[in-house]
């Protein structure tokens, strides 16, 4: 048995060697699948950071321009309350002028916007009595040619008057006056709020 013993030594040698071989080379394929896998799996995981990144920047962005965009428009709310304030207490100054410098202003309202030409005024009832009963004639002084007088129907506006010439009319009442010129107004409050 000597010989066949030695004869399966050899060939389980050969075998275990062969095996070793094989494992070897089965751990190095294995080995490199494995590092392979782990560099791919860390490209994935690195793509994914950044494009993670990349939202978290771009919705920070947005949501910084959202926020600008809000404060900005607060700050415009805000300031167009401020300045719908003041042009309300300028109007409100005007039409609590003592009724002396009140008609002065009046007259020289009717003397911006009147035609030299036939007309009516329509004031409120209460209008009128402020004004007085020389307003007309007043009025009527101011004119190169053409006279007017008070019509028959009155206004609601509480202060100010409208001239009609015909269909023509001019809104010479506080709101109307205030509303024609609310941008020029504004404009003018801005710039002494910004100064």
């Amino acid at each position: 048995m000597g010989g066949l013993e030695a004869i399966i030594n050899q060939i389980t040698e050969q075998a275990t060697k062969k095996a070793d071989e094989i494992k070897a080379e089965a751990k190095k394929k294995s080995d490199r699948l494995f590092s392979d896998a782990q560099e791919a799996m860390q490209a994935v995981a690195d793509e994914a950071h950044a494009n993670l990144s990349k939202e978290l920047t771009a919705r920070r962005h947005m949501a910084e321009s959202e926020q600008l965009r809000e404060k900005k428009q607060m700050l415009l709310k805000i300031r167009t309350q401020m300045l719908d304030e003041i042009i309300l207490e300028a109007k409100n100054k005007l039409s609590q002028l003592p009724d002396a410098e009140y008609v002065a202003w009046m007259l020289r309202l009717f003397q911006h916007y009147a035609q030299n030409q036939d007309g009516q005024i329509l004031v409120s009832d209460s209008e009128k009595k402020r004004l007085g009963a020389d307003f007309i004639t007043q009025c009527n002084a101011l004119l190169k040619s053409g006279s007017v007088s008070y019509a028959e129907e009155s206004i609601s506006a509480p202060n100010g008057f409208i001239i009609r010439y015909g269909k023509i009319e001019e809104n010479c009442t506080l709101d109307g006056i205030f509303a024609d010129r609310l941008q020029e107004l504004r404009d003018l409050a801005a710039s002494c709020l910004d100064a």
